[in-house]
């Protein structure tokens, strides 16, 4: 393969490129032999994943995008890139006309709470219109009150107030539900925990680029746990979920098959990026606690920003070059972007041992089998990757 790491997205990977590429849980039969599903966000890294291994089980896959350059071409056997204007719903219908199956993984963060719930709502009524008969739902372990610090389920309270996008996920997930009860299609309803693995732009790639340019400290005796779950694990619980017989609407929290250290996580990516995970005294008071929560808060408003210029940059200039330049401007940040602290930046979340039980979906749509030591060392030989393009 001649292009840089840095330049390739994850829908220009394929399966058998790269170790950390390969798939695990295999469909049984042929359940999507001669099915037209369509995929939205089917350009980030869950969605092109999803997209390779529907592909792979003989399925036809549609992907709408409002990249111009990408409009009507294949991206490989069985997946075509389809031109879509999401805020015009006749382009909606058109997008989804002639499938069977709808997976909807799409979220603008340029956009509010509010416009995200009328985009969902416009690809459910296209969906509902053109006879779509199975409808897959991306949502997010967020919607629940008690995240992340009390242990979860599916039974666990998620109508509280809270941040935009819970707010905006569970609004969702509400009109989903009586979409079912209306009988407008069969649903089901993915509630992912913190998705790692090869091009995650939160759990990966920006972990790795700022523990790349200046290091990471962690306090000592630092036991914050990870319930999250590699890539893969959740691309086969998509594809469970699209196999169901009767989804009714229902909710499955997605996990891996044990909670992972957060130590154990920041150390895989501090190796792989060259770096020694370092130690030091923190204990925070409550009120320290309360302040450096407000500042993640503020952080996490900021890099909110960011995301919604790349995706804006992205949409005029394509996702390789935005990718690539933010690998140039990293490499040129070099050791000056200062040490990298999560939990002292955000105590309540990486100091958190809340654990979710995730046990509803390994018993009904398959077992998680990329334990922590095969995600982590996956995860690592894509980083070494990625970063050979800044050598």
């Amino acid at each position: 393969m001649s292009s840089s790491p840095a330049s390739l997205g994850p829908l220009d990977i394929r399966p058998e490129y790269f170790d950390w590429a390969r798939f695990g849980r295999m469909a049984k039969g042929q359940p999507w032999q001669g099915r037209t599903v369509v995929i939205t966000g089917g350009t980030g890294f869950i969605g092109a994943r999803l997209a390779r291994k529907l592909a792979l089980y003989g399925a036809s896959v549609i992907i709408p995008t409002r990249d111009r350059r990408r409009w009507d071409t294949d991206v490989g056997p069985n997946i075509k890139l389809l031109a879509w204007n999401p805020a015009d719903r006749a382009s909606v219908s058109i997008a989804v006309a002639g499938a069977d199956t709808v997976f909807n993984l799409a979220y603008d963060f340029r956009r509010s709470g509010d416009a995200n719930v009328a985009l969902y709502q416009a690809i459910a009524d296209a969906a509902a219109k053109e006879g779509v008969t199975r409808y897959v739902q991306v949502s997010s372990i967020a919607v629940y009150d008690g995240w992340p610090t009390e242990d979860l389920s599916e039974q666990s309270p998620c109508d509280g107030p809270g941040h935009p996008y819970k707010m905006a996920k569970r609004a969702m997930e509400r009109d989903l539900e009586g979409r079912v009860e209306r009988g407008e299609f069969d649903a089901t309803i993915i509630q992912p925990v913190n998705v790692y693995g090869p091009f995650s732009a939160m759990w990966t790639d920006a972990i790795a680029e700022r523990i790349g340019s200046g290091g990471i400290v962690l306090p000592k005796g630092f036991e914050g746990l990870n319930n999250g779950v590699y890539l893969d694990d959740l691309v086969d619980a998509l594809i469970a979920a699209g196999e169901m017989k009767k989804g009714g609407g229902q909710r499955f929290i997605l996990a891996g098959p044990a909670p992972i250290p957060w130590v154990q996580m920041f150390s895989a990516y501090s190796e792989a990026c060259g770096q020694t995970v370092e130690q030091e005294d923190w204990h925070p008071t409550p009120e320290v606690q309360k302040s450096h929560s407000s500042t993640a808060r503020l952080r996490h408003q900021f890099n909110g920003l960011v995301m919604q210029a790349s995706s804006h940059l992205a949409s005029r200039i394509g996702t390789s070059r935005v990718r690539a330049l933010r690998a140039r401007i990293t490499a040129f940040r070099g050791g000056r972007g200062g040490s990298y602290r999560p939990v002292s930046d955000d105590p309540r979340f990486f100091s958190s041992r809340a654990v979710v039980d995730a046990s509803r979906a390994a018993a009904e749509l398959c077992l998680p089998v990329v334990d922590a030591a095969e995600g982590l060392a996956r995860t690592k030989a894509y980083i070494v990757w990625r970063l050979g393009a800044q050598t």
